[in-house]
């Protein structure tokens, strides 16, 4: 699929509020209380000056998260939400790209982050992504939400770009 392509989708799931409120009711303060909290010890215990999120989205959960030591760079496909959480939330050490990180060069840093994204991914893409930046990073957390296999059956099956399947980030594809 070509990167114009990629960037209509997901401006569409945006402009229709696909998701329940920007980017999704996975992104709710109350929903990642606990992923901030990890974050934030694994921020502070470990030797982290940069970090690269992936499909950073409209920040609402990330805006809680203390950034303070590091040099943060959010990386989301739709252009417009990205301007947008830039002239919000932007700074000297926390700054915004759009980029489709499926296909692009990521920037290094110490640590990637990409959470609740994947799920929207066709496996081949995750397959390529894991492969292309994993080694260029001195740690990775990747997270997404788990779901009952029994409410939602076909974890891990192939979907076009922009749907959603559950996912085990521990099984094969």
């Amino acid at each position: 699929m070509a990167v114009d392509d990629a960037v209509d989708v997901f401006r569409k799931i945006y402009k229709r509020d696909h998701w329940k409120g920007g980017s999704g009711e996975g992104s709710a303060a109350d929903a990642t209380a606990h992923y901030r909290r990890v974050l934030e010890a694994i921020l502070s215990s470990r030797p982290i000056q940069s970090v690269v999120d992936v499909g950073c989205g409209d920040w609402q959960f990330s805006c809680l998260v203390d950034w303070s030591n590091v040099r943060y760079t959010g990386i989301d496909i739709v252009p417009e939400l990205i301007s947008a959480v830039a002239l919000e939330f932007g700074s000297a050490s926390i700054r915004f790209v759009p980029a489709d990180a499926r296909t692009a060069r990521l920037p290094k840093a110490d640590l990637l982050i990409c959470k609740d994204v994947l799920q929207h991914w066709p496996n081949q893409s995750i397959i390529d992504f894991l492969r292309r930046n994993l080694r260029r990073f001195g740690c990775a957390l990747l997270t997404n939400d788990i779901w009952s296999v029994r409410e939602h059956p076909g974890v891990n099956a192939d979907v076009p770009l922009g749907h959603w399947r559950p996912i085990d980030l521990e099984a094969p594809p």
